[in-house]
């Protein structure tokens, strides 16, 4: 079975694009099977490009230890053990749209609509003012963004809360999935753990509130149970 994983890095302004295969295995899939499409859109959690003067070298999802400990890797390792041939893609789009989601960077968000997946995973809303929300409609734009990325057919879409607890953003994502009928993951009760994050493990307060490892595991988990249903039956539409 062969997964193969493109970052989109988005961070910077600047759109990269790197491939990495994740290792074949005999009698797992065939050649003329056609791989499931997943892209996942998220923020720093995501992936975060190293930041030295935050104490950040990682190029991966920030404050996991290594990067087969991020939420995002973890997903992909399952998905191999769970003998599903994916191509696996994702971005982190804080800039280009959780930080100004009513006027977003189209142009780079337009980029992603190349991906044509088959699931879409929003793992977003950390960065995402509740302030904003009373000004500007995040259910309004969080759909037209999954209207480029799904501009035909069925949108499948599993939605993630924020890690953090954001009240108002959370209820927002979580009517946002209930209108669109997708599926809804909630993870904000992860970040009231303390294990779950990684205080005490970095200097900076910005890097140390994100997941821990253990908080990655929790939320590869939890998105894991809605997207392994998920990817069964979009996998047999593509055949």
């Amino acid at each position: 079975m062969k997964i193969v994983v493109v970052i989109f890095l988005i961070c910077t302004g600047l759109l990269h694009t790197s491939a990495h295969t994740y290792g074949q295995s005999s009698g797992i899939g065939t050649a003329t099977q056609t791989p499931l499409k997943i892209l996942i859109l998220g923020n720093s959690i995501t992936q975060h490009n190293p930041a030295p003067l935050l104490g950040w070298n990682g190029h991966w999802g920030m404050a996991a230890s290594e990067e087969s400990k991020d939420y995002v890797h973890l997903i992909i390792d399952s998905l191999k053990q769970s003998k599903i041939d994916a191509d696996v893609q994702f971005a982190n789009i804080a800039l280009a749209f959780e930080q100004r989601f009513w006027n977003y960077d189209s142009l780079k968000i337009n980029k992603l609509t190349n991906a044509e997946p088959d699931i879409l995973i929003l793992r977003l809303g950390d960065n995402i003012s509740e302030d904003a929300l009373k000004e500007h409609s995040l259910q309004r734009d969080i759909k037209k963004l999954t209207s480029k990325v799904f501009p035909h057919g069925k949108q499948r879409v599993i939605v993630t809360s924020a890690f953090w607890d954001k009240p108002a953003v959370n209820s927002c994502l979580k009517k946002s999935a209930k209108e669109y009928q997708w599926e809804y993951v909630e993870l904000s009760d992860l970040s009231k753990t303390a294990h779950n994050t990684a205080v005490g493990l970095f200097a900076d307060a910005g890097v140390a509130k994100h997941p821990s490892d253990r908080g990655m595991k929790e939320i590869a988990q939890r998105i894991l149970k809605p997207l392994l249903l998920m990817a069964q039956p979009a996998a047999l539409e593509k055949q």
